[in-house]
């Protein structure tokens, strides 16, 4: 899991499995052992971050419909990443190698994120 959004984000749940959580500008470990089905997905997260900072404790769900499809996933493929993004969206990219940042995910680092211009 990657998430690209400027603050902590915990309670990820993807399809009702407890993921983990991710600093801002962060990624999580492998996580192993969730079956994922295809078809459409869920993605909720709380927000996090220092006392005062708005909308801490907020439940976020996912803004953008997730699906995962028989015919996307080839006989390489043996990872899924998961994609956070600041407008609430997400992505799912699948590889044969472990994931890395999403060329979306690159441009917000680039321009908002900890390598960029604040």
């Amino acid at each position: 899991m990657y998430s690209y959004l400027n603050r902590a984000i915990i309670d990820v749940h993807f399809n009702d499995n407890d993921i983990g959580v991710s600093g801002a500008f962060g990624s999580t470990g492998i996580v192993t052992g969730v079956r994922i089905p295809f078809g459409p997905q869920t993605l909720s997260w709380r927000l996090d971050g220092q006392d005062g900072t708005p909308r801490n404790g907020d439940r976020i769900e996912v803004q953008n419909p997730l699906t995962l499809r028989r015919e996307e996933i080839s006989e390489k493929t043996r990872y899924l990443g998961l994609h956070i993004y600041p407008d609430f969206t997400a992505e799912i990219i699948l590889g044969d190698d472990m994931p890395d940042r999403s060329s979306r995910g690159e441009q917000l680092l680039t321009t908002d994120g900890p390598r960029g211009s604040r």
